[in-house]
């Protein structure tokens, strides 16, 4: 079924079922199933910690570090590896879920590496005074493609881990990129209500351009602003207390009887209802079939919604950038950043809504030139 690479981090080379997967992660540090089975709680490594500390004190790399290891030993961890991944994908489920962890990794893997203005970036490092915002901005410096981790949150939600800190680093240092392209533009892509939309599709329903401000006028009848409507909605949806929402609701709004309304225009209470059931069969995923971890019912829907958003998210940037021939630079959770030619920036500039298409649904986005 498959066919194990004897190599300092072990990685499946084959798998019969998956014919793309063939030679995916060969000879690559970047194309790796390493999250995928981090996922799984599974670190891969034919080598023993002891072995690897000493390879370390003497200098011994790459696959010389096998050569330290007694074949037996290297035999023992190989089958016991082989094993620990056939238990992994005797679940259809985790099958499933690897092609679609398969073509977000391609695209995550795919992004270009940003082009700077050093001057203005130099001036606005210079400017700060905490060491850590300094330190973030220092990774755009000579920029490499930005590498995302998919693994180092229980989500699923992205972290950097090579490359520009464009998720850590403050919102202004976009303003120091560069479009390749002459007269072209670096543009922004932002999913509007993004979970709140989720919950909506996961009812049948479709999502909306502002659900935030349709909440406040039909669903709450005018009675509070879209700022509150946006906060009673996520509210609902991530169980704040509504001791801390009451304090920012204007007098006369009982903080349970807006939150319960919100929760029956979402059907939320319904959406729990299956993720319990799913959860207490041990088989709690995210809609694109992401196993989740969690002891606490209470975080079933946030970890489900933002799970969720965050794959779909990806996939929706890929077959963007593949249908639109787009340059993407970073994903920023549910954001895209690209760099556009003069053509294609005109194009969606030009739009006034902008729709990603999942599923026969269409999921509203905000298009905004950076520079």
């Amino acid at each position: 079924m498959l066919r194990v690479i004897s190599r300092e981090n072990v990685i499946v080379a084959q798998f019969d079922l998956f014919e793309d997967c063939r030679d995916f992660f060969i000879n690559s540090t970047e194309k790796s199933l390493d999250d995928f089975f981090s996922i799984f709680d599974k670190k891969f490594c034919l080598i023993p910690t002891r072995y690897a500390k000493v390879c370390d004190v003497v200098g011994i790399k790459g696959q010389d570090r096998l050569n330290t290891v007694p074949p037996a030993v290297i035999r023992q961890a190989a089958q016991d590896i082989k094993l620990d991944i056939e238990a992994i994908f005797e679940n259809s489920n985790n099958l499933e879920y690897l092609k679609n962890y398969l073509r977000m990794r391609v695209f995550l893997d795919s992004m270009l590496a940003a082009d700077v203005d050093s001057t203005k970036l130099i001036s606005m490092i210079e400017s700060q005074e905490h060491e850590g915002v300094k330190s973030n901005l220092q990774t755009f410096v000579d920029p490499v493609p930005t590498r995302y981790s998919m693994c180092n949150s229980v989500t699923g939600r992205l972290s950097v881990k090579q490359g520009p800190k464009i998720l850590t680093s403050p919102q202004e240092v976009k303003s120091v990129l560069r479009s390749r392209h002459e007269n072209g533009s670096i543009l922004q892509l932002d999913l509007s209500c993004a979970e709140p939309n989720f919950a909506m599709f996961c009812n049948g329903e479709s999502p909306m351009n502002d659900l935030y401000e349709f909440c406040a006028s039909e669903v709450l009848e005018g009675k509070v602003e879209r700022s509150t409507a946006k906060l009673i909605l996520l509210s609902a949806i991530y169980g704040q207390s509504t001791k801390n929402l009451s304090s920012a609701l204007p007098a006369g709004i009982i903080a349970s009887a807006v939150i319960k309304k919100v929760k029956s225009f979402l059907a939320i209470d319904s959406l729990n209802d299956r993720l319990k059931d799913a959860w207490r069969a041990d088989n709690f995923r995210n809609y694109f079939g992401r196993p989740l971890k969690t002891d606490q019912p209470r975080l079933l829907i946030s970890h489900y919604l933002q799970s969720s958003v965050a794959e779909m998210s990806v996939l929706l940037f890929e077959e963007f950038c593949k249908e639109y021939r787009a340059d993407p630079l970073f994903v920023i959770h549910d954001a895209l950043v690209i760099d556009a030619s003069p053509e294609l920036a005109k194009e969606l500039l030009g739009r006034k809504k902008f729709r990603f298409k999942f599923k026969d649904q269409g999921f509203p986005a905000a298009i905004t030139k950076i520079s």
